[in-house]
């Protein structure tokens, strides 16, 4: 399965909260054996980067490649 990019948000309080929600049930599907790419000019584009919490940086081509591969995709 692939999943496109989860970034940790600058804020803090309740949205935080869910986000951070988020990141760890990306984390837990990657300890699962989920691959997780991002790409990385969607990152650098958005000034998201140095943000990114799960995931491994990767460009579109290569992630186009692997959902046509893959029998399962998710998309957030």
């Amino acid at each position: 399965s692939i999943i496109e990019p989860v970034v940790r948000p600058p804020r803090r309080g309740a949205a935080f909260n869910r986000e951070q929600a988020i990141i760890d049930s990306v984390s837990s599907l990657i300890a699962q054996g989920t691959e997780v790419l991002v790409c990385g000019t969607c990152l650098d584009f958005y000034g998201l980067k140095e943000q990114l919490a799960v995931g491994e940086v990767s460009n579109m081509y290569d992630i186009l490649g692997r959902m046509q591969e893959s029998s399962k995709t998710i998309t957030l």
